[in-house]
């Protein structure tokens, strides 16, 4: 009986350090899966300046790919799905990332862009209006239809660009996709 005990406290032990990580593929961006981006006019000497940028085939290989969970909402609008999609890897060893997904509507009136970064870079503005997302997540949002927010230690930022919705239909709709992306 001892040693179940032992050894259930163990097990508990791990599935507490275990699941409190929230690192993928080893904390860092699988680019195994991503086409390197062969920018036109970078010298060597930028070329380790700069981010190094990766594009997905798809919203699901990108999502594969990212050292972190992430849920994308559902495009509200008729779309062929999140089209651009661009990873950049700032410091060039797959820790520190950038990426943003973006939709367009067929008619190309709308455009719902999707970013998201794992290290201290921030997308907050202090004259941003809070606002109450899911889980008791806090959120900015501003005028233009963008709604930043920090959750599991990653900066997102959703944004919707749409000439026919007054200000408050796209305070809801902002404030709708951004509680899908919160699990």
């Amino acid at each position: 009986m001892k040693k179940l005990k032992t050894l259930f406290l163990l097990l508990v032990c791990l599935a507490v350090l275990t699941g409190c990580q929230s690192n993928r593929n080893g904390g860092s961006l699988d680019t195994s899966i991503l086409q390197k981006d062969k920018s036109i006019g970078q010298t060597l000497s930028d070329s380790n300046k700069l981010p190094v940028k990766y594009t997905a085939k798809s919203a699901t290989i990108a999502l594969r790919a990212l050292p972190w969970d992430m849920t994308l909402p559902k495009i509200p609008f008729k779309s062929r799905g999140y089209s651009d999609i661009e990873i950049q890897d700032v410091k060039h060893d797959g820790k520190q990332v950038d990426v943003s997904f973006t939709a367009f509507s067929s008619d190309a009136r709308q455009i719902l862009s999707i970013t998201a970064n794992n290290y201290n870079g921030t997308y907050e503005n202090p004259s941003e209006n809070n606002i109450r997302l899911r889980k008791g997540v806090n959120g900015h949002y501003s005028s233009k239809g963008a709604i930043t927010f920090r959750y599991n230690r990653i900066n997102y930022k959703a944004s919707l660009q749409d000439e026919r919705a007054n200000k408050n239909k796209l305070r809801d709709i902002i404030t709708i996709l951004a509680n899908q992306m919160i699990k």
